[in-house]
C-alpha cells in the first residue's frame, strides 16, 4: 500500500477521535508523511489544532507547518492557536503561520 493511499488518509483521520492522547498525537503526526495530503485531512488537522490535549495540538501544528503552502485551508485554525495558553503551542502556531500563510506577520508588538 502506498503511502498516499487513500485508505491511510482515512484511517488516520478517524484516529484523531481516539479516547487516548498518545494515539490522536501519532495520527497527527503520522498525516505528515503523507506526500499529498487532500483538503479533507488538513481540515482534520486544523480542528486537532483545538483538541483538549496540547501534545495532540502541538503535533497538528507541527505537521500543518510540514505541509507548508498546502495547509492553507487550516489557516484560521493556526491563528486561534497564537492564544494557547501553552508557550510551545504557541510557538508552533507563529512557525506554522510563516509557511502556511506567507502573507501573515504578526501585528506589530506582538513579537
Amino acid at each position: 500500500m502506498q503511502p498516499d493511499a487513500p485508505d491511510v488518509a482515512i484511517g488516520l483521520i478517524a484516529v484523531l477521535s481516539d479516547k487516548e492522547k498518545e494515539v490522536r498525537a501519532s495520527a497527527a503526526e503520522a498525516l505528515g508523511y503523507l506526500t499529498s495530503p487532500n483538503r479533507k485531512t488538513v481540515l482534520a488537522l486544523g480542528r486537532a489544532v483545538h483538541d483538549g490535549s496540547h501534545r495532540v495540538r502541538l503535533a497538528a501544528l507541527q505537521t500543518l507547518d510540514k505541509l507548508g503552502p498546502k495547509a492553507q485551508a487550516a489557516a484560521r485554525s493556526i491563528h486561534r492557536a497564537l492564544q494557547d495558553p501553552f508557550p510551545s503551542v504557541r510557538e508552533a502556531a507563529f512557525e506554522a503561520l510563516r509557511k502556511v500563510d506567507r502573507g501573515w506577520w504578526p501585528p506589530r508588538g506582538d513579537w
